[in-house]
């Protein structure tokens, strides 16, 4: 029975559908183009076994035809068989499922002569795969069924359950019997006709459908804004921005934030003139992740195929084409595979990655924009700060019982940077860029000789007046929700450490996007301000211990570690990033402390307290943790040994 379907496609892709009898190839599906399929010539000598597939031309119309073991998927990516039950023995049957640019399932039947035996619960079972929405679903073929059968038989019944329309059309067989029946879902076929066929003893049954009109999508594209940095030299930009600068004595005479901004104006006018910003569309696609180098080569290699078989229209061209395609469309499945497959075997014993792998096959949809404002996140932490203070209760003052001297030592300048100094740490740290910086870092490091003598002024004035220029004190913040399925509107959805500060300024050196460059520069500063106070407590003959001195180094996130160390007195003192606990001091795992040591503890600090005039004491809760000891009992043991004391104590929990 050959059937001819038009279901109001785009008129260059039109299909048609039918049971074929071409080249004696046996039952299967056929596809049939117009022209615009490609222009293939005539191919009508070919012999194909099943599992291939073969171009035919009728009627002016080119057919791709598919036999009924080929895996269309290989070839053109919109078809696919659907996955139909098996065993089914009374029946033939074939699939197709249209993916783009509309869903549609198409089943082709034949039916032998005969008695009916199990062909309505194999009809049963194979319409069961199909899923019950509004997708399209055309059920047509070669049932066998005389006109008084087709009611008594219980078919009409079965397919009116699955919501499937039957339409009448005049006899299909040169008999003059209706043998060929069309079932549509979910909206009745129209303009049924028949057309007797010489090479056939059945008629071409012709008819339309109507297939749900998609909304035009758009592709979203993602603005970018950009600088071709290629496109221009560093000795360009440093020769344009010293020609907009004053000379370095009238630079050196400006106020501090005169001279900031306008070394900064410069250096901005310099790449809006060489390297202006552009704009560019870019599709909002990610790459996928088992896509490596060799399918993208494999990619390359296709499409250059398409377009050379589109541009010549020649059969070789077109082999070579399908070639590729099947290649290409089996290393993407076996590369997907291998992917999942891989990230599974190493996260089945762990709960965490599995669930990660589930948002990589899954990705959740993207948080709608939010229309908070920096002022918003201020107040808003603003507030909680204030609230956590108001938590705590004020702490009586008592006075100390050592001496209180007079003098004390200040800080009151810091001594200047050397033009080299800046040069060496300049280069030497990352060249990352924020959005406020007037330049890119790893451009303002190339072109740091020239401008050497202007940023020297710029960090030694900064230094010697203990001001920050008003450009560097402007921040970037960028929020983060807690999880993407969070209301964006709720502030107090937003993770508290996402708020991390990207500003174009640094403690000591204002280098766009560094944070504390100068490590080396304030370890000198250290250095002196150590000797300094250990002049003075010389002076007034207080000793400095070393051995009970800490030297606490806080950097920045993005600070270059730094070995550092400082010398006082032939005794090395080394940076640590905590306190030393002075006091009970938390044994090793396997020597726990019990209530008796913690006890001898207690009377040994309560002794060196007596001894230096310590009128106050913070100490843990001790007792949680590994430690197994009672609080109560300890609470008790402390109060204990500093009853008849007047030590303030305070405890507090980690």
């Amino acid at each position: 029975m050959p059937v001819v379907v038009n279901p109001g496609l785009d008129r260059s892709d039109s299909l048609a559908h039918c049971i074929s009898m071409d080249c004696k190839m046996g039952a299967g599906i056929a596809l049939s183009f117009k022209r615009t399929f490609g222009g293939v010539k005539e191919l009508l000598a070919q012999q194909k076994q099943p599992g291939q597939c073969a171009v035919l031309k009728r009627d002016g119309r080119f057919v791709y035809y598919l036999t009924q073991a080929f895996s269309s998927t290989k070839q053109r990516s919109c078809f696919q068989q659907p996955h139909l039950p098996s065993p089914v023995v009374s029946v033939s049957n074939s699939g197709v499922s249209v993916t783009s640019p509309i869903n549609l399932f198409i089943i082709v039947i034949y039916r032998p002569p005969g008695p009916l035996g199990n062909f309505l619960e194999e009809m049963d079972t194979l319409l069961s795969v199909f899923p019950s929405d509004s997708t399209p679903l055309t059920v047509l073929g070669d049932f066998n069924l005389p006109s008084d059968k087709i009611h008594s038989s219980g078919l009409l019944a079965l397919l009116n359950s699955f919501s499937l329309s039957f339409n009448s059309c005049p006899p299909t067989h040169k008999e003059g019997n209706v043998l060929d029946l069309v079932f549509t879902h979910p909206s009745p076929a129209t303009d049924m006709t028949v057309t007797p066929l010489h090479i056939s003893d059945h008629h071409l049954v012709s008819f339309s459908i109507t297939l749900p009109v998609l909304p035009k999508r758009n592709p979203q594209h993602l603005s970018l804004t950009r600088r071709n940095l290629h496109s221009i030299s560093p000795s360009s930009v440093a020769s344009c921005t010293l020609s907009s600068l004053p000379d370095h004595e009238s630079f050196s005479s400006l106020p501090l934030d005169s001279a900031t901004d306008t070394l900064l104006s410069s250096l901005s006018s310099t790449m809006d003139l060489l390297c202006p910003l552009s704009t560019i569309r870019k599709k909002n696609s990610s790459t996928a992740p088992w896509l490596s180098d060799v399918l993208r080569n494999n990619r390359r290699e296709l499409r250059s195929a398409a377009r050379k078989w589109k541009k010549s229209k020649l059969d070789t061209d077109l082999i070579s084409y399908r070639t590729l395609l099947s290649k290409f469309s089996l290393d993407v499945t076996s590369a997907k595979t291998s992917f999942y497959k891989e990230k599974l075997e190493t996260s089945a014993q762990n709960p965490r990655k599995l669930h990660n792998i589930s948002s990589l096959l899954n990705p959740p949809a993207p948080p709608s924009p939010s229309s908070l404002t920096a002022e918003d996140f201020a107040t808003f932490y603003t507030e909680k700060i204030e609230r956590i203070c108001q938590t705590f209760t004020s702490l009586p003052t008592s006075p100390t019982s050592h001496s209180q001297h007079s003098a004390t030592p200040s800080l009151t300048q810091l001594s200047t940077v050397a033009a080299e100094e800046v040069l060496k740490i300049t280069r030497s740290c990352n060249p990352t860029t924020c959005p406020l910086d007037p330049i890119p870092s790893a451009m303002l490091q190339t072109i740091s000789p020239d401008l050497l003598p202007f940023i020297t002024t710029v960090i030694n004035g900064s230094l010697t007046s203990g001001h920050v220029p008003t450009v560097f004190k402007k921040a970037r913040v960028i929020p983060i929700l807690k999880k993407p399925a969070l209301d964006p509107s709720d502030i107090s959805n937003y993770r508290p450490e996402s708020w991390n500060l990207r500003n174009s300024m640094g403690m000591v050196c204002f280098l766009p996007g560094w944070s504390l460059i100068s490590d080396t520069t304030a370890s000198a500063r250290i250095s002196a301000c150590l000797a300094d106070i250990s002049s003075w407590m010389t002076a007034h003959q207080l000793k400095l211990n070393p051995s009970k001195t800490e030297l606490l180094i806080i950097p920045g996130d993005t600070s270059p570690a730094q070995d550092l160390a400082i010398s006082l007195s032939n005794s090395m003192i080394s940076p640590s990033a905590t306190a030393r606990n002075l006091g009970i001091t938390k044994k090793k795992y396997y020597n726990k402390p019990t209530y008796a040591t913690l006890k001898q503890s207690l009377e040994a600090m309560k002794a060196h307290c007596l001894e230096n005039g310590v009128s106050r004491l913070s100490i843990p809760r001790i007792g949680c943790g590994l430690d197994r000891l009672s609080w109560e009992k300890v609470s008790v043991i402390i109060e204990n040994v500093f009853q008849h004391t007047d030590i303030a104590i305070t405890v507090y929990s980690l």
